[in-house]
């Protein structure tokens, strides 16, 4: 049996943090890592205990690591069980002993708890978890609860009754740290929604101009780029371009930033056809080329947006995509007006004849686009990133 000298315990989010929303789920899934401070690490080796994971539980070197096998997660609490067990072994030879703590139940709230059965006797609170303030953040909407850098202090009785059972002096007090997230696991396809005809071109006005050249960038939401992620990576077609992985925390407009940072691709630029400008009014529309396709075969997606329409027309501004699917997602090659854009204020020229829109213009599934992504991003939670636009004129 290897030694574990760590056990900070952490349930990695899964993929599934931003799955469309389905018929039903799964409870939720992951895996701990168990990894003991240096100091408790020292003291059990200098007492003959060694710590490691059973029963499917994994030891290598001074991490155990054990899968998230289901539970729950509710408006301010979260239960999440664990597959696998504990065991601590003292003594030599006749007078060795071994103790299991196994099924392990984190339980996350007001009152957070890690509890299980020491020795085969029945259920009890093993561990309290004290966690930081602002350390539980628990998303029932998304399906996730996160617990950073709580201290994993023994319960007196259980600590007494392992003592007891084991024949030997293990250390007390803060065990270890704990760092908990754990995500809902979607287990069936998503149900979108039928779409609205068409929706008409931005008209022009008789004082509007040609636009010449212009930069169209795309910022998806980042926990659909996460859980698109999950599976492969998003696919830019007709000349559309990806841009360069950046982490999580550089996004401009963050929706969902998850605790691990991940670095991915979240920003997709696209070919410029046309458009046009009026001055007067200070509408533009700009029409791009190019798509971005989103797979995630497994939960049966594949959707294509592509040719996308930037119209500019105050508190009606929006964005208008091509979409294309199939699986769950089989819509035909139809437009459809999925997002709307908040513009804060008209293009600024500057300089002459080079308009932009500042700060990325964000933009919120309107009914079109929550119908497509299955109604799981209703409002307020319906962000789905931002676009940044710049543009010339003849």
């Amino acid at each position: 049996m290897r030694r574990a000298t760590v056990i900070a315990v952490v349930l990695a989010l899964s993929a599934a943090l931003a799955a469309p929303a389905p018929a039903g789920a799964a409870g939720p899934t992951g895996n701990t890592t168990l990894t003991v401070t240096a100091a408790k690490a020292r003291t059990l080796g200098k007492r003959g205990i060694a710590l490691a994971g059973v029963r499917g539980a994994d030891t290598v070197g001074r991490q155990t690591r054990l899968q998230i096998g289901g539970g729950e997660i509710e408006a301010g609490e979260a239960a999440l069980t664990t597959q696998g067990a504990l065991r601590f072994l003292a003594g030599k030879g006749r007078s060795r002993r071994a103790v299991r703590l196994s099924s392990l139940v984190v339980q996350l709230g007001q009152t957070s708890t890690l509890s299980g059965k020491l020795g085969g006797d029945k259920r009890r609170v093993l561990f309290d978890l004290r966690a930081p303030a602002g350390g539980l953040l628990i998303d029932p909407a998304e399906g996730t609860a996160q617990l950073h850098r709580a201290r994993l202090a023994w319960r007196r009785g259980t600590l007494r009754t392992l003592r007891r059972k084991l024949g030997a002096q293990v250390p007390g007090g803060i065990l270890a740290t704990m760092r908990v997230g754990a995500a809902t696991v979607f287990d069936r396809t998503p149900q979108p929604g039928p779409l609205s005809d068409e929706p008409p071109r931005l008209a022009r006005p008789a004082s509007a101009v040609d636009v010449t050249s212009a930069s169209l960038t795309w910022h998806v939401r980042d926990s659909w780029i996460r859980y698109a992620n999950t599976e492969t990576a998003p696919e830019t077609l007709e000349g559309a371009s990806a841009g360069a992985p950046i982490a999580e925390s550089s996004h401009p407009c963050p929706d969902r930033p998850a605790s691990t940072d991940p670095t991915l691709v979240y920003s997709y630029s696209f070919p410029f056809a046309e458009g046009w400008y009026d001055g007067a009014s200070g509408e533009a529309a700009l029409y791009g080329l190019g798509g971005v396709r989103f797979k995630y075969l497994g939960h049966g997606i594949d959707l294509t947006t592509r040719n996308p329409e930037i119209e500019i027309n105050g508190s009606a501004s929006r964005a208008i995509f091509r979409l294309r699917g199939e699986g769950a997602l089989a819509y035909p090659d139809k437009r459809a007006a999925i997002l709307s854009l908040a513009l804060t204020s008209a293009p600024a020229e500057g300089p002459a004849g080079t308009f932009t829109l500042g700060a990325p213009i964000r933009g919120s599934l309107t009914n079109d686009g929550q119908a497509v992504f299955a109604g799981f991003y209703p409002p307020p939670n319906n962000g789905f990133g931002c676009f940044s636009v710049s543009f010339t004129t003849g």
